[in-house]
């Protein structure tokens, strides 16, 4: 419950939906349910299989959606500037809180 995997941002910042292999209940999981890509649970062999039938059947309409959620998410929420000032929010916030 504390690896994050980074790289879902790359993929949003580039409007690749994303396919999370790993639990709903975790930060990447939350991005997935903002509309920009799939979740499936370790060792769902065939919840992955049946998903990837259905998107290669679905393709072009459902992948470019998610595609085009994804850029939005990145270049909204999750902009490097957006992140930054939350963090420095955050940050600043907690040092307030000591002093």
């Amino acid at each position: 419950g504390i690896v994050h995997p980074c790289k879902v941002y790359g993929a949003l910042s580039v409007a690749r939906p994303v396919l999370l292999l790993g639990p709903k209940d975790s930060h990447a999981g939350e991005i997935v349910d903002l509309g920009v890509g799939w979740q499936a649970d370790h060792g769902d062999v065939d919840g992955v299989v049946e998903l990837l039938r259905r998107l290669n059947r679905d393709r072009p309409a459902e992948l470019a959606e998610k595609g085009q959620a994804a850029s939005r998410l990145a270049a909204g929420q999750f902009a490097s500037r957006t992140m930054r000032d939350r963090f420095a929010d955050i940050v600043e916030g907690t040092l307030a809180k000591r002093a």
